[in-house]
């Protein structure tokens, strides 16, 4: 299960920075500086997801025999571009915000003048949506941005049409980020998740996983990355519904100067950058593994060890990748004698029970891909009991 806060760790951090127990400028900077690291490193690396996918695509032959790999490739760098497309749209807003903050703030005219000029060239630099580094660097540290920024967020006691818009476009953001991530082929079903945010408990359990996402979701391939992802970006302050009643970004901009403003948009730029990497990175291990390293083949066989003299048997026999250095976890539902997990592989050892024709042992068997996310296997094995 996972819990849902209404913002991220490095969002309370600049909170922390940015209260009356901080009055010190260059740690405001310094928190400043923190946060937009780490958006760049964040950033940086789901470009490259992104630019190895790209890459894959343009050396594959273009041949019979690759056009199905060719054609699960581009599925996959679709959901990329239309992820991008949305944070880029958003981040667009923000950023229109970000330079309104920095004039009611009390940033100098020719500041917000060389920024908005330096981010022009960076955007027609750039190759479709992807997002340069450069973009996010905004140095303010000799700015004091201390008048108040109240009215770019409220209209006396409701919120201004810009506060709304981007409320609005984070929302959707979220759906759009959800959907793709989790959208899936196999054979001839579709699997995607549908937020409804009406749904979205403190804690999501296995219990009320469907009310949340819907049913059609491939819970083993998907479910734990779009919790993971609801957990990165959804803010309880921007719930669609309750948002105008509540005055969602009220625990977050209400009585703020510019720089704190500027602090908390910056956060929220994070919030995003991480929520695309870790998207990049799902998406990235379906094709073809490659998200995760393996340095060892095995073969698995599988079958009957019990046959009459005669009867026709079937074997199936896998090719097996092994990580040595990425061992998996495995768990048993049962009480068992001893697990160990060696090279890869789990070995369960336990006493069978009698007076019993059959006894079913079940768990589940996991491990993290390169970017730390864990990806967990229900397993089962019914064992026919002989007298």
């Amino acid at each position: 299960m996972i819990k849902i806060f209404s913002l991220g760790l490095l969002s309370v951090l600049v909170l922390s920075s940015c209260s009356d127990t901080y009055h010190d400028v260059e740690i405001q900077n310094l928190a400043q500086q923190q946060v937009e690291d780490g958006i760049v490193i964040s950033n940086d690396r789901s470009s490259g997801f992104y630019s190895n996918l790209h890459s894959v695509i343009k050396t594959t032959p273009r041949n019979l025999e690759s056009s199905l790999k060719i054609s699960k490739l581009d599925f996959e760098l679709d959901k990329m571009k239309r992820i991008d497309s949305a944070i880029f749209n958003l981040n667009e807003l923000i950023y229109q915000l970000k330079f309104d903050v920095l004039e009611k703030g009390g940033a100098s005219p020719s500041l917000i003048k060389n920024k908005k000029k330096g981010r022009q060239k960076i955007l027609k630099s750039d190759m479709g949506y992807r997002i340069s580094s450069s973009y996010f660097q905004f140095d303010i540290s000799n700015q004091s941005l201390t008048k108040s920024v109240d009215q770019l967020f409220f209209d006396g006691d409701k919120p201004t049409e810009a506060h709304k818009k981007i409320v609005n476009e984070w929302n959707k953001t979220i759906r759009i980020l959800i959907e793709q991530t989790s959208y899936y082929r196999s054979r001839d079903k579709i699997y995607r998740a549908k937020l409804n945010f009406d749904q979205i408990p403190e804690v999501i359990t296995d219990e009320n996983f469907e009310l949340v996402f819907g049913e059609n979701v491939n819970v083993r391939e998907d479910g734990q990355v779009i919790k993971d992802l609801l957990y990165v970006v959804y803010k309880k302050e921007f719930h669609p519904k309750r948002f105008d009643a509540t005055l969602g970004m009220n625990q977050l901009f209400k009585n703020s100067n510019g720089r704190e403003a500027y602090f908390m948009l910056t956060s929220l730029q994070n919030d995003l950058s991480k929520a695309r990497a870790l998207a990049f990175a799902h998406i990235s291990s379906k094709v073809g593994g490659c998200d995760y390293g393996f340095d060892k083949i095995d073969v698995l066989v599988s079958g009957p060890t019990v046959a009459r003299a005669g009867e026709q048997i079937e074997l199936t026999v896998r090719i097996a990748a092994i990580d040595t250095y990425n061992q998996p976890q495995l768990e048993v539902d049962q009480e068992v004698n001893s697990i160990t997990v060696e090279e890869g592989i789990g070995k369960v050892k336990t006493k069978i029970p009698s007076n019993l024709e059959k006894f079913k042992y079940s768990g589940t068997i996991s491990i993290k891909n390169k970017s730390g996310v864990l990806k967990i296997i229900p397993w089962e094995r019914e064992v026919q009991i002989l007298p």
